[in-house]
């Protein structure tokens, strides 16, 4: 049974999830074939530096958030001439009920003005607020 979850990973000791725009895309990027390849459905995300959120329905979390990370660290890990894992462990709530998804998708599109990095949800480019309103 497919649930809704609200998933956040922060780089934590790491330093930064993304340090340039070819990063944000390829995390992007790795969270979107995460979700096709496991029958998963992206409610919002918002890619930070530092922190990832994500609304998704699926019914099998970790295998979703496993699919993405693995990726992701990989590309990371290669690219800075690292090793070792990206980020913490993920901060994850189960979402019940339509009041709850719906909170929780407005924090996710709205995380870049809480943290300052643009004027409306509009205006970052690396969180899906122009999928969820396309007009």
């Amino acid at each position: 049974m497919k649930k809704v979850y609200h998933v956040c990973l922060s780089a934590g000791s790491s330093g930064l999830l993304c340090r340039v725009d070819e990063d944000y895309i390829r995390l992007v990027n790795c969270i979107v074939l995460a979700a096709y390849s496991n029958s998963s459905f992206l409610l919002a995300y918002s890619v930070m530096s530092n922190h990832v959120h994500i609304c998704v329905r699926t019914s099998d979390l970790t295998g979703f958030i496993k699919k993405w990370r693995y990726a992701y660290t990989r590309y990371f890990n290669m690219k800075y001439r690292r090793s070792g894992r990206l980020g913490g462990d993920p901060f994850v709530v189960e979402l019940k009920g339509i009041f709850h998804i719906l909170t929780a998708i407005a924090y996710v599109l709205r995380n870049p003005l809480h943290h300052g990095v643009a004027a409306t949800p509009f205006g970052y480019r690396y969180s899906s607020v122009s999928a969820v309103f396309r007009n």
